[in-house]
């Protein structure tokens, strides 16, 4: 009897991995407010790079579940919050882009044997999804605020809570 307890057991584990990589191709909602990692399998979010002494891009995807204007919120929402980071109070927006793209996604199954775990792809799946580019450049400090200087501190206080960042 104890000999097949630990084969029940890892039966059970072999599913609970089955189940729950199924669970992770189904989308649960829109994109939250956190950084690409795909690492990590997060291939929605945002990132940015700077490209210039006072300059950045800005990068947001969004998941199929995901509306374009979340997307662009997410985006402005890291540029505020680079700003910030920056020691800066504002910044401008020199370039946006937004849009979607159509992207192939391939579902798999895993096989799990002693030491390997192995994705085997069983179909595709394709989907429509919105990005957002941000060029912006921040407002050197002590300098006057143009016109189109947007205060990132606003941006924080009205889309933090919004998007469920902090």
């Amino acid at each position: 009897m104890s000999a097949r307890l630990p084969r029940a057991v890892g039966a059970f584990a072999c599913a609970a991995v089955l189940a729950a990589a199924a669970c992770s191709q189904v989308p649960g909602g829109p994109t939250a407010y956190a950084p690409i990692d795909p690492v990590w399998g997060n291939t929605y979010g945002y990132s940015d790079k700077r490209v210039g002494a006072d300059e950045f891009s800005v990068f947001a995807a969004g998941n199929p579940a995901t509306e374009a204007e979340r997307v662009a919120e997410i985006a402005l929402l890291r540029a505020a919050h680079l700003t910030l980071e920056h020691g800066r109070s504002h910044f401008v927006v020199v370039q946006r882009t937004a849009r979607a793209v159509a992207n192939e996604h391939l579902i798999t199954v895993p096989i799990v044997m002693p030491g390997i775990f192995l994705p085997v792809p069983v179909d595709s799946k394709s989907t429509e999804e919105q990005v957002a580019i941000l060029i912006v450049r921040l407002v050197a400090k002590g300098a006057e605020v143009p016109p189109e200087g947007i205060d990132a501190e606003a941006v924080v206080t009205h889309l933090a809570p919004r998007l469920g960042a902090n």
